[in-house]
């Protein structure tokens, strides 16, 4: 007879919930980066955000808000909202602007 197994523990992941505002020709971009990939568009995104914490040197973000807006919910590390959101900041810009350009 087999003895009950203990259960095994669940791994929590925490998750910040983000929803990136794009413009017509981020979108497309992030869309043909996931039919490439075989990705989600969250997963893009947050690969994308990931990068730019590194290669924000030189950067100018276009602040201009774009006529319409596709939204791309997604689940964030919580360690990397605040990242994005200093580096933004440094940028003086928007998260949304500073997520726009990484796609670019």
């Amino acid at each position: 007879m087999n003895s009950p197994r203990a259960p095994h523990p669940r791994h929590v992941r925490y998750s910040v919930r983000y929803q990136a505002r794009l413009d017509a020709e981020t979108w497309a971009k992030l869309e043909d980066l996931a039919r490439t990939f075989h990705r989600k568009r969250s997963a893009i995104l947050r690969h994308a955000m990931q990068w730019g914490l590194i290669q924000t040197r030189g950067w100018t973000v276009d602040m201009a808000v774009p006529g319409t807006v596709r939204t791309v919910g997604m689940l964030l590390e919580p360690e990397l909202l605040p990242h994005v959101q200093e580096a933004a900041a440094a940028h003086g810009a928007t998260v949304a602007a500073w997520v726009r350009h990484t796609l670019q």
